[in-house]
């Protein structure tokens, strides 16, 4: 299921089933692919949390873009959707 090469359809339905009396049928569907198509992003930050000793630094690196390359233009996408304003937090950095 968190394979990113994988479509988990059963996550992606249960999510826009949460979602469909608040957002209707279609918008849910549209915010739970975006809630999953990044799983395997998901899973290497779950992981990396829970035992960052077993990372090398290049797998840390290497990671961590995966992620930002991949992640955030889905949760953007999902905060739009949802009518929760997206804003740098970066603190000038």
């Amino acid at each position: 299921r968190l394979q990113g090469d994988r479509f988990n359809g059963e996550t992606q339905a249960a999510i826009a089933a949460a979602l469909m009396p608040e957002y209707g049928e279609d918008k849910a569907q549209v915010i739970a692919l975006h809630l999953t198509d990044w799983n395997a992003d998901a899973a290497f930050l779950v992981a990396l949390h829970l035992f960052p000793e077993r990372f090398s630094a290049e797998e840390i690196a290497d990671g961590v873009l995966g992620f930002l390359v991949h992640a955030p233009n889905h949760i953007a996408a999902i905060a739009a959707l949802s009518g929760y304003p997206v804003e740098d937090i970066s603190m000038g950095f």
